[in-house]
């Protein structure tokens, strides 16, 4: 009955599934980013992004952006979970070393994932993190 209990505060119930913090929600995507990076650099920063701040990240760092996706008028969001995620790692990183970015060269890394089908959408290697990565 003890471990019954303790179990049950795991997680705080929200529409029938279980309610995560914000870097939780990401970490289902950092086996494939850790992959993405060939295992190479050390990770200084996780958090998710809000909705237009992964193009303007994409932006600050000179990466081109994906061309968007065309959307359906008649599909809802039905889910709050974070849907994109960012990830920093410190390098150093040199031309060729991720094959995602294979002419771009730097200090980190910065990983733009999916996080409820983790995929990684961007890569971009720089010296210099923007603004709204350091947050």
């Amino acid at each position: 009955m003890g471990a019954l209990l303790a179990l049950s505060g795991c997680g705080i119930g929200s529409r029938g599934g279980v309610a995560t913090n914000n870097v939780s929600a990401c970490a289902a995507a950092l086996p494939l980013v850790r992959n993405t990076l060939r295992h190479h650099g050390t990770l200084v920063r996780v958090h998710r992004l809000r909705r237009g701040q992964a193009v303007a990240i994409l932006r600050a760092v000179g990466h081109p952006l994906p061309a968007p996706r065309a959307r359906s008028s008649t599909k809802r969001r039905t889910s709050r979970e974070p849907k994109r995620c960012l990830f920093v790692y410190r390098g150093p990183y040199r031309r060729g070393a991720v094959p995602r970015v294979p002419q771009q060269h730097g200090r980190y890394a910065v990983v733009i994932a999916r996080s409820r089908h983790p995929a990684v959408v961007a890569v971009a290697l720089t010296d210099r993190l923007p603004a709204s990565a350091r947050r």
